[in-house]
């Protein structure tokens, strides 16, 4: 069994990914278990989602437009 985290807007959520293991009676010491899923980074929780919203709100954060208002005046003239 296997968690990762996604992330829907305003919501976090895990993904349980179950792989059971199936062995045969008549062979000895074979046990088969399907493959994990690909992960965007190997070993690591976050899905594809998550790295996308993280990298999106940096580059908001980092933006001239975002620059720009975190540089002007906050109280009106």
């Amino acid at each position: 069994m296997s968690e990762r985290l996604d992330i829907v807007p305003a919501q976090l959520r895990v993904i349980v990914v179950r792989r059971p293991k199936y062995a045969c009676q008549a062979c000895e010491d074979v046990v088969v278990q399907a493959p994990a899923p690909a992960r965007l980074i190997e070993g690591g929780l976050p899905t594809e989602a998550t790295v996308a919203q993280v990298l999106v709100s940096k580059l908001q954060e980092t933006s001239p437009a975002a620059q720009d208002l975190k540089s002007r005046d906050p109280t009106p003239p």
